[in-house]
């Protein structure tokens, strides 16, 4: 694998590798601004948008755009969600990413730019927690997951979504056994391309979830009490759910 210009954890990587080659991307929540800077040293991007609503991230990507030499390729947005895109003068960048931060929070960040995001030709988000909203939140409002991927680092597993905008029903590319992803519970939780693509990592994931289920529910049997019985259904259902994945994608 080619050396990188810039030291990124493989969390950050597997999202930059997300981005289609050649679209200006804006990074909201940068941080360290080093998606973007990475996007313009590689070649990947001729410009990109480092945007914070916070100073002090954005002083630290400053920092970093300075560093890297490449303040004419990388520009800063003080900005709450995508609300600075919007006061962009000219064209709207191609890719907005948005990763590092729970899904409710991308979510609310989509929703309250929805004319941003819409114009957008893709989507790469990574959301920390609650997966099953961000796609339950792309299928509801006009957009079509076409890509995902997913990774382990140093012990906490991390998703990484591709979509774009559509016109008319969802399109979203999901395997044959799943006829409408939009109401499939197993596919909004685990990734209908993810289960397609028989991910090893996500096969990792789903068996240490079942694993953490079944010790649940011998705690559970060992300390019946009243108000146990709707904890022993709810971790029943995820486990039925977890199984149910687990079987698709060991499927032959």
């Amino acid at each position: 694998m080619e050396k990188s210009p810039i030291k990124m954890s493989s969390r950050l990587h597997t999202v930059a590798d997300m981005i289609t080659p050649g679209m200006t991307m804006a990074d909201i929540g940068t941080d360290h601004g080093y998606i973007p800077i990475y996007q313009v040293l590689t070649g990947r991007a001729e410009h990109a948008y480092a945007c914070d609503v916070a100073a002090g991230p954005l002083g630290r990507a400053r920092d970093n755009v300075s560093l890297y030499h490449v303040e004419d390729k990388v520009k800063l947005l003080l900005s709450d969600g995508l609300e600075g895109l919007a006061k962009i003068e000219g064209e709207l960048p191609d890719c907005i990413v948005i990763a590092g931060m729970g899904g409710s929070l991308i979510c609310r960040i989509l929703d309250s730019g929805r004319e941003v995001a819409v114009l957008a030709k893709e989507l790469v988000l990574s959301p920390h927690s609650e997966w099953y909203e961000v796609r339950s939140y792309l299928s509801a409002n006009g957009f079509s997951i076409v890509d995902e991927n997913m990774i382990k680092e140093d012990g906490k597993f991390y998703v990484i979504i591709k979509a774009v905008p559509v016109k008319g029903e969802n399109s979203t590319d999901c395997p044959d056994f799943m006829a409408d992803a939009a109401t499939d519970k197993t596919a909004f939780h685990f990734g209908p391309v993810l289960m397609k693509k028989k991910h090893p990592v996500l096969l990792e994931y789903l068996e240490k979830e079942r694993d953490t289920c079944c010790k649940i529910l011998d705690n559970l049997k060992q300390n019946a009490g009243a108000s146990s019985h709707a904890r022993w259904d709810e971790i029943i259902g995820w486990k039925n759910i977890i199984e149910n994945a687990i079987n698709i994608i060991t499927e032959v």
